[in-house]
Parts: C-alpha cells; sequence; structure tokens
C-alpha cells in the first residue's frame, strides 16, 4: 500500500512546489508596465528604464523638488548602455517587486545616462574615488532632499554580485541612515565627505607637480599580467602609458604595456579593444566598447610604434582604426560605445567560440581536429586557460612567424559569427566625434598614414553640424538634447582643430578652435575658484552642493582638466608664435599654468587615475615644443613628430614673428626660441629629460 501511494504523493509534492515556483517567479519578477516618465528621453539608458515600473525621474529639477515634496532621500543611479552591470541591473534588479516597492516607497529615483551627462560621472567624490576603486561604469549615488550626500552603492570589486541582495540590504541601509538623520539621532552629517573633496580640488595651495611622485606611484600601481589594476579591475590606462613615454621609461612602458595586447581584451574579431576586464589576468572581459577609449589606445600604439617600429603596434592601429572608422560609423558621424552581449555565462555572442561551435554539426565541422588544436595553441582558444573562449594572442610567436595563418583563422572565425548582430549606442554625440577625429589625425600623422588622415577629414568636416552660433556647440544633435553643454564638448572640438592644423598646417583651423576655446573659458570656468567647471547643471535648479568643480580622475578617458591644460599649452604654443594672436597665446598659457599649479596637490593623490593631468602638466611645465617653418613645413614636421612622437611640434607657414622668418625647425624653451637647426638635433632635444 505504501509503495503504491509512493508516486503519488510524489507527483502532488512536485506539483505543489512547482505552482509553488511559479508564485514566488511572479511575486518576485514584474512584467513590463506602461511607460513611466524615462519614455520621452532619447538617450538609449534612459530609453531601457522606461519601461520598467520603477518611478523613474530623468534629471532636473522636478525630481529634485519632488524629493523636498515627500521628504524622502533621492536614489541617484548613475550608469549607461555600455555598462555590463548596469544592463545585469535592469534585467535582474529593477524588475524584482521587492526592490521596485521599496524603491517607490522610500525614495525618489533619478536614472542617468553617464553617456549624455558626463558631468555625472565624476561629480561625486571626485577625489575619493581614485583611491576607493570602484567601476564607473554603475554608481548609486544617495542624497538627501537638499542634494547633499550622504550614502553610496558602488562596484568595488570584480566578484561583487549586484544583485537582489545587494540592492535590498542598500536600500536597507539607506533607509536606516535616512531615519536617523531625520531624527537628529545619527552623528552622520550629509555632505560632509562631497565637500571635502570638493575644497581638495578648489582650495588646494599653488604647487609644483611632482613629477617623480607620480612615476613612482605608476610603478607601485603596475602588475605582472601588465596594466595598473584598482582593486582587480583592469582596464586600459593610455595616459599613464603615456606618461611613461613622455619621461623616457621605456622598460616599464614595455613591462605594463606588452603583456596587455597578449590578453582577450584585444578585439581580434572586430578589432579595437574592449572595455573592462574583471581580475588581473585580464581573462575575464566585458565586451563592451568606447569609442573615446579606443581611439586614446590608437594614437598611444602610434606613437609607441614611433618608438620601436613594433610591427604589432602598426597592425593594432590599424585594427582600431578600421574598428572606429567602418564598425563605430553611422550615417557619417560616431557612435559613442558598443554594447556587449554577453549572456548567463558571460560568454559573448559574438566574440566567443565554445568547442561544440567550433565543431559544427555531425556532418560537416567548421574546423577540424587539427585545425582546433592550432586554435588552441595560437589564438588561445581552450576553455580551460580561457574561460571566455575569446581568441587572443598567448605567444608572441604567432604574430611574428604564423601570421598569415592567424589572418586566416581569424577570418574564418568572424565569417562564422556573421550572422550574430552588433549593437551600438551612443550616436550623434560631440565630444565623441571631435575626440575621435583628434586621434585619427594624431595617429595618421606619426604613421604618415594617409588612410588615418582621411578618416580624421571625414569626421572633421562632419563636426560643423554640432555648430550653434559662431561660438558655441551643443553635445548632440538630438533635438531633445541640445540644450545640455559640458566643457569636454567645447575641448574637443578646439582638439580636433588643432590636430588638423598639426596634420596639414591649417592655421583657419587653429583660428577656428581659438574662439570655441576662448568661449569654453568664458562660460565654463567657475567664478569663485578661477578653475574649471567640468559641466554647467544647467538642468538643475538650485545645483547641489559641491559638485561643480574640475574632473581630474581618468575615469573612462583622460580627464577633462587633463584635456583643458594639454589643449590650452597646444594652442598657446601655436599663438605665440604669430604676431597677431600673442595675446591670445599668452592668455591661454597662462590659464593652463594656473590650473597646473592649482591641480598638483590633488593629483598627487590620485595615483595612476590622475595621469591624464600629469602628461599635460609634463607638456606646460617644460613649455618645449618645435616650430617647423617655410616651404614643406607640414612634410617636415611629420617626419620630426614621428622621431619624437610625445613631443608637440607645429609647422607654420606664412605669417610669423620675427625670429622664425628664416625657414627651418626651431626649438621653443620657456620663451626662448633656438633655430634653425638640424632635424636629428631638434629630437634630441625634444625628448631630452634635461632643461
Amino acid at each position: 500500500m505504501k509503495r503504491s501511494a509512493y508516486p503519488a504523493v510524489t507527483l502532488v509534492m512536485t506539483v505543489l512546489v512547482g505552482a509553488w515556483l511559479l508564485v514566488r517567479v511572479g511575486r518576485r519578477t514584474i512584467p513590463p508596465g506602461p511607460p513611466n516618465r524615462l519614455a520621452a528621453e532619447a538617450s538609449d539608458y534612459l530609453q531601457a528604464g522606461a519601461y520598467q515600473t520603477v518611478p523613474w525621474w530623468p534629471m532636473g529639477s522636478e525630481a529634485f523638488a519632488e524629493a523636498r515634496r515627500r521628504d524622502r532621500p533621492i536614489f541617484l543611479l548613475v550608469s549607461s548602455g555600455w555598462s555590463a552591470t548596469g544592463r545585469l541591473a535592469d534585467a535582474t534588479i529593477f524588475t524584482n517587486t521587492d526592490v521596485v516597492d521599496r524603491l517607490r516607497m522610500d525614495f525618489v529615483c533619478i536614472r542617468v545616462d553617464a553617456s549624455e551627462r558626463r558631468e555625472w560621472v565624476s561629480a561625486f567624490l571626485p577625489v575619493s574615488r581614485a583611491t576607493l576603486g570602484f567601476e564607473p561604469g554603475f554608481q548609486i549615488w544617495i542624497l538627501d532632499p537638499q542634494q547633499r550626500l550622504f550614502d553610496w552603492a558602488l562596484r568595488e570589486t570584480p566578484d561583487q554580485k549586484i544583485d537582489y541582495a545587494f540592492m535590498v540590504t542598500q536600500l536597507r541601509e539607506s533607509k536606516r541612515l535616512w531615519e536617523g538623520l531625520r531624527s537628529d539621532s545619527s552623528t552622520l552629517r550629509p555632505g560632509v565627505e562631497q565637500k571635502a573633496d570638493f575644497d581638495v580640488l578648489t582650495k588646494s595651495p599653488e604647487s609644483t607637480p611632482d613629477f617623480e611622485q607620480h612615476l613612482l606611484a605608476i610603478r607601485r600601481g603596475a602588475n605582472s599580467f601588465g596594466g595598473f589594476p584598482v582593486n582587480r579591475f583592469q582596464v586600459l590606462r593610455p595616459s599613464s602609458w603615456r606618461y611613461l613615454m613622455l619621461l623616457g621609461e621605456t622598460e616599464l612602458l614595455r613591462a605594463t604595456l606588452e603583456p596587455v595586447l597578449f590578453t582577450p581584451i584585444v578585439d581580434w574579431i572586430d578589432g579595437g579593444f574592449f572595455r573592462l576586464a574583471d581580475g588581473e589576468d585580464w581573462k575575464l572581459v566585458e565586451f563592451d566598447k568606447l569609442a573615446r577609449q579606443n581611439a586614446e589606445m590608437m594614437a598611444l600604439l602610434a606613437a609607441a610604434w614611433c618608438r620601436r617600429q613594433d610591427p604589432l603596434y602598426r597592425s593594432l592601429v590599424e585594427r582600431t582604426f578600421r574598428c572606429l572608422n567602418e564598425g563605430f560609423r553611422d550615417g557619417g558621424l560616431v557612435r559613442g560605445y558598443r554594447i556587449g552581449d554577453e549572456g548567463p555565462d558571460r560568454r559573448s555572442a559574438r566574440n566567443s567560440f565554445a568547442g561544440h561551435f567550433l565543431r559544427g554539426g555531425t556532418t560537416e565541422s567548421r574546423f577540424s581536429a587539427a585545425e582546433r588544436s592550432w586554435l588552441a595553441e595560437n589564438l588561445g582558444l581552450d576553455p580551460i586557460t580561457n574561460p571566455l573562449m575569446v581568441p587572443y594572442l598567448p605567444d608572441r610567436a604567432t604574430f611574428d612567424k604564423r601570421r598569415t595563418e592567424m589572418d586566416e583563422y581569424l577570418g574564418r572565425l568572424r565569417a562564422s559569427k556573421a550572422d550574430v548582430a552588433v549593437r551600438y549606442g551612443g550616436a550623434r554625440l560631440l565630444d565623441v566625434n571631435a575626440f575621435v577625429a583628434a586621434r585619427m589625425f594624431e595617429a595618421g600623422r606619426l604613421l604618415d598614414d594617409p588612410k588615418i588622415l582621411a578618416g580624421g577629414d571625414d569626421l572633421y568636416a562632419r563636426l560643423g553640424k554640432f555648430r550653434a552660433g559662431v561660438d558655441d556647440v551643443v553635445h548632440s544633435l538630438e533635438a531633445q538634447r541640445t540644450g545640455a553643454r559640458s566643457l569636454v564638448d567645447y575641448l574637443a572640438y578646439a582638439d580636433a582643430a588643432m590636430q588638423r592644423h598639426l596634420a596639414y598646417g591649417d592655421l583657419r583651423a587653429v583660428e577656428d578652435g581659438t574662439r570655441i576655446l576662448r568661449r569654453a573659458l568664458e562660460i565654463f570656468t567657475d567664478r569663485e575658484s578661477s578653475l574649471p567647471d567640468f559641466g554647467l547643471f544647467e538642468e538643475i535648479q538650485p545645483i547641489p552642493p559641491d559638485v561643480r568643480a574640475p574632473q581630474l580622475c581618468d575615469d573612462t578617458s583622460e580627464s577633462a582638466s587633463g584635456m583643458a591644460i594639454r589643449v590650452l599649452f597646444q594652442y598657446a604654443a601655436v599663438l605665440r608664435c604669430l604676431p597677431d594672436r600673442t595675446a591670445d597665446g599668452k592668455a591661454f598659457f597662462a590659464t593652463a599654468v594656473n590650473w597646473t599649479r592649482r591641480l598638483a596637490n590633488p593629483a598627487a593623490a590620485m595615483g595612476t587615475r590622475s595621469s591624464g593631468y600629469f602628461c599635460a602638466a609634463w607638456m606646460t611645465t617644460r613649455d618645449r615644443f618645435a616650430i617647423v617653418t617655410g616651404a614643406g613645413s607640414v612634410q617636415t614636421s611629420r617626419r620630426l613628430s614621428a622621431m619624437a612622437p610625445t613631443a608637440f611640434v607645429t609647422p607654420l607657414y606664412g605669417s610669423v614673428t620675427d625670429r622664425l622668418i628664416k625657414p627651418g625647425i626651431y626649438l621653443w624653451t620657456k620663451g626662448t626660441i633656438t633655430g634653425p637647426i638640424g632635424i636629428d638635433e631638434a629630437a634630441a632635444r625634444l625628448t631630452s629629460l634635461m632643461p
């Protein structure tokens, strides 16, 4: 009797457990509902949250007014479509009923796209973030109704789970802190940490940058796998590698850069580089790509090739250029990022190749057993050593000795994924397109490569679409977003104009860029501190306290402050040589020197994440560059640039100061002009570390 009843009991229990699981899943996961306030936003990332039942607000005064009206803390999420963590949170956290209910009851929720509103990426804890070491692609900041920071939740290590438990714990703790603040029973004071960072940035005394100390910080941050990991995150740091080139640290440059080129962070299928790796060995990559980051790496490797003539460097420059010029381009403009396509197993539909995929069907394999063995040995397609099965070069010999076979196999792998769609986001943004154009001009000039220069030409010609009047530019070509203004838009436009001049001797581009740069100083210089503001935060009144400060941390690319000092110095170098523009040149140089000295102390505390500042500070402090005059000045300046790829070399033809009338190469050092001199002597003196 018991034996015959057992299957029936088991069946009943199975049905009951199944029903309970269905109810549980149904209770915890919310199906898509009607659109929320984000539905009218054009941003890709905001649109991804438009049908969630989280009561999201876009960034604006209305959201902060709602927090004051309800007397609720603000849950401010800063992320983007290029963040795998952000996408995971959308799929698993912000669809959870427990999380949504807590957010709805206890917070006013604001969602910010880090690509569309770049000023918010570095707004909070702008100095401490360098030592906290969190991944900037997913940031949660908790503010009180007066917009003062009192709590936060960040992805601080690669193995940290951003899931339901993480979010519920965070929401409970933030609510507890808020209730303590309301009852005056807490010693916590909102905004204290933020104000401390703000004061460090804006009130530090002037100082001379300590270049040796920053070099020591880079040495300490270096890793045997290459790169400079922070909390075991590995990201590309082109500014740190460029700094090593500036200081002639060849061995350290090779030790930290070359190992990276033999890891899965390099995309051998579509070209370029992925954004991030979760672990010091670079094996667990996330498959997003940033256009600006790839452009920086392209220019860096072009400069490195000039130093070593390593064919691997040149190949990666060319592959990255094609990735930007063909893959990222849409309607003539470059999109901001490529969206990763990782699955639950973290493998990419486009870039991962499982063993069964390589074998193919039962009747005809894509690759024979011998070919699969070759792929494992030469392209790392071994699931034991390469869990994501992303092609990479585990051995230098594959590129040097088996390149023909390598290109053939890569072509076959690429063709096998021809039906896998690739998604992009962040279209029609000025800071992206101008920055990429600038780096194309830079790389093309250093390599004297007409294809790369032509790519920069084509992109530069399209930047006029972003012009607003004589001296202004807009951030986006989308109608809803033309009003947002960021310092980086103006700097990137001026950067592209200057790089065009350096490539072709185009002083009209310098004139155009000068107007834009002068306008940037007018509207983005804080009157109280005389330092640059990253953004104007015009969509909010009142502005949250202590957020209008210089961006000094290289979060996802060269910092705005580093870029500002670099571009100001470059314009000052050219304009000080033109008799009718000397005043502008002196003013730009004085501003670059002032910002260099004012930001030296906070930069010193930020390790490798402030290398963009130190690269620009090195150029400004040395104030050494070359001027090439007369017929043939463009071609001669290209040759000299290739011989001294970290130096500033400008061609000038036409009206120049009296000290430069005779054709030839001149060296400017702190206002003293020497020349004309030979090209070999000029290169040696430009790269010398001696004063």
